[in-house]
């Protein structure tokens, strides 16, 4: 059912990219409008934007999408939240296309996912995320720059990755394997004994 909605959203997206108006759309996510920002960022910039935008939400979304609680809400809040935060960053800027932040999200709960294993190919992987988003936060552009040379916005791109990192930490498959911080049950079992002893001494 997870893996159907990130299906759905993807051909959604290229129907309203391709035969929908496009940037032209009424439903272009635009500052002034809040009401669009939820579902704003289906729409995309030029045909290579929505190809590997779409690309990485369908197959990350079915792989991941499931193994993380709350899937829905997930799917729901990295739609929306780095819309917002990209208003937020960048005040000159009035609409916002694509969703390379929801797909980012997507890979930082992937790597989180899979951080049992720490294979080489894991670490390569994840080192050059990382770096990827290193080189956007310094420089202010894509590593990849997009055919519409519209301004990236590089906030989108980082408060999507740490939005996909934390909820995966805490709210995916690593979380329920991740033994406990404290240990509660040996900690109230070593006191029932303590207050059994000295019960025992006292009559």
């Amino acid at each position: 059912m997870v893996a159907f909605a990130y299906l759905l959203l993807a051909a959604a997206a290229v129907l309203l990219t391709l035969f929908a108006g496009g940037t032209s759309s009424a439903l272009v996510a635009v500052r002034s409008a809040p009401e669009t920002w939820a579902l704003g960022a289906l729409i995309h910039a030029d045909p290579g934007h929505l190809a590997r935008d779409v690309a990485g939400w369908a197959a990350l979304g079915c792989l991941y999408g499931s193994r993380l609680k709350w899937s829905a809400l997930f799917l729901l809040v990295i739609l929306a939240a780095p819309t917002v935060v990209a208003f937020w960053a960048h005040p000159g800027m009035n609409r916002f296309f694509g969703l390379s932040g929801a797909t980012h999200a997507l890979f930082a709960a992937a790597f989180v996912v899979e951080a049992k294993h720490r294979s080489a190919v894991w670490w390569a992987l994840t080192s050059c995320f990382v770096a990827k988003l290193g080189f956007e936060l310094v420089t202010g552009d894509l590593l990849l720059p997009l055919a519409s040379n519209l301004r990236p916005a590089v906030a989108a791109h980082i408060s999507g990755a740490c939005l996909g990192a934390l909820w995966a930490f805490f709210l995916g498959e690593a979380a329920r394997e991740r033994p406990p911080l404290l240990p509660v049950a040996s900690h109230r079992e070593g006191w029932s004994q303590h207050v059994g002893r000295k019960s025992s001494a006292l009559s």
